[in-house]
């Protein structure tokens, strides 16, 4: 009996042992197959809301070198078709005035004040302060108001420049 008792120890350890690995092997496999079902938001563009949207357009929109990109060049991700028509300057294609004026902003601050309602806008007054180089040195205030509209995530539908102070 001892050599039985002994064999079906050995038998034991033996499936344990190989009971081990394969459910180490089988959890690998699943754990990447849970992973994609757990973070398929992740995957997909994040939705802004409306403060993070009103920051992320003050930064390419006050944030520049001309010798790079214009000012208005990547505002369109933040804003309405309509309201980006509206932001970027009329452009004559056949004027040449000569080299264009090199231009430098950075973005210092922006504080926002909302005004929020049932409907899908979101009314804002954002007091920005920027540094701007160029033809001199300048600290400037903007007053903009902006509405945010909800559609497929928070979007500027008007920007309408206030106030500008120069310092």
């Amino acid at each position: 009996m001892s050599k039985k008792r002994l064999f079906f120890v050995f038998v034991a350890i033996v499936f344990v042992l190989l009971a081990i690995p394969a459910s180490l092997m089988i959890n690998a496999v699943m754990e990447p197959e849970e992973n994609q079902e757990q973070n398929p938001v992740k995957e997909e563009q994040e939705i802004l809301s409306p403060g993070e949207t009103i920051q992320q357009f003050a930064d390419v929109i006050y944030t520049y070198d001309t010798s790079e990109r214009p000012f208005y060049e990547g505002a369109e991700e933040y804003m309405t078709p309509e309201a980006y028509e509206v932001l970027v300057p009329m452009q004559d294609p056949e004027a040449t005035d000569g080299a264009p004026i090199k231009m430098t902003s950075k973005l210092d601050s922006v504080t926002c004040y909302y005004k929020v309602s049932d409907s899908p806008q979101v009314e804002a007054i954002a007091d920005v302060e920027y540094s701007l180089s160029g033809m001199g040195d300048f600290r400037n205030h903007q007053l903009l108001k902006l509405v945010l509209t909800y559609t497929d995530g928070w979007k500027i539908s008007e920007c309408t420049v206030l106030a500008t102070i120069e310092q």
